[in-house]
């Protein structure tokens, strides 16, 4: 996936103010900070078609230029957990089982997209949702894909 010119317009330069959007999971053992450079209700986000982010409910974004933190409570209650080209880690909640986000190394660089639905008034800040279905990718794309639009900035903190 390419950005539009709509969404690439949205942009904020490198360095300048960063939007902070945060949220959690259900029962608030996981929490995230994504600061992006994109205008809150300008986030894109996709709806991923696979089994897995059907029955949960994924509706993912992530931004070339943005950084991620996700702090966990402690590491009883994060679960991370594969499926598929096991190319992916899901982070859930082992409470309340809120997928966070998934995160993946790519050459020495831990990458991730979060799950939008996670946001405090998400309603407000995505716009342009859109399905995706990704099964047809070699893993060869897919990995390409994530490196060139995922999040290549992310902390996870675990307390």
């Amino acid at each position: 996936m390419h950005y539009s010119a709509t969404e690439v317009g949205a942009i904020s330069s490198i360095g300048k103010e960063r939007h902070v959007l945060s949220g959690s999971c259900h029962c608030g053992q996981l929490s995230i900070r994504y600061f992006s450079p994109l205008v809150p209700g300008k986030v894109p986000v996709r709806v991923c078609q696979c089994t897995f982010c059907r029955r949960h409910g994924g509706r993912y974004t992530s931004h070339p230029e943005s950084r991620l933190v996700i702090t966990a409570s402690n590491a009883k209650t994060l679960n991370r957990y594969q499926f598929g080209t096991a190319t992916a880690d899901f982070l859930m909640c082992t409470r309340c089982g809120v997928v966070v986000a998934a995160v993946c190394e790519i050459g020495g660089c831990l990458r991730a997209v979060v799950n939008a639905s996670v946001f405090d008034n998400f309603e407000s800040i995505a716009s342009n949702v859109s399905e995706h279905d990704f099964d047809k990718e070699t893993l060869e794309q897919r990995l390409a894909r994530r490196k060139r639009n995922w999040i290549p900035d992310v902390t996870l903190n675990v307390g």
